[in-house]
């Protein structure tokens, strides 16, 4: 880069248009729950990724067309993540 100017150009990985919604989740008690992540579309592998042991006790890695959270998704949500709790009474509280 030389002094005075007019641009600067600027090395990305080329993933800046790249999708990503992470859903997170604690008990009242404070114990922190498994991400949720939801990647965009077909770009990623996301059946080699759930089956990566390294992978898989971490978070729970799913897909939709644009990236983001869905109804369909908020069920796998409640079925893997939070139904995964005691059946005694629970209060879900949501925040975007």
């Amino acid at each position: 880069m030389r002094l005075g100017t007019s641009s600067v150009t600027i090395w990305s990985t080329g993933h800046g248009k790249d999708r990503v919604t992470v859903c997170l989740a604690a008990k009242g008690n404070g114990q922190k729950l498994k991400p949720f992540k939801i990647f965009r579309g077909g770009k990623r592998d996301v059946k080699r990724m759930n089956e990566d042991r390294r992978l898989s006790g971490m978070c729970v890695i799913r897909s939709s067309a644009n990236g983001w959270m869905n109804e369909s998704l908020t069920v796998e949500w409640v079925q893997y993540v939070v139904g995964r709790l005691s059946f005694a009474p629970r209060l879900l509280v949501w925040d975007t």
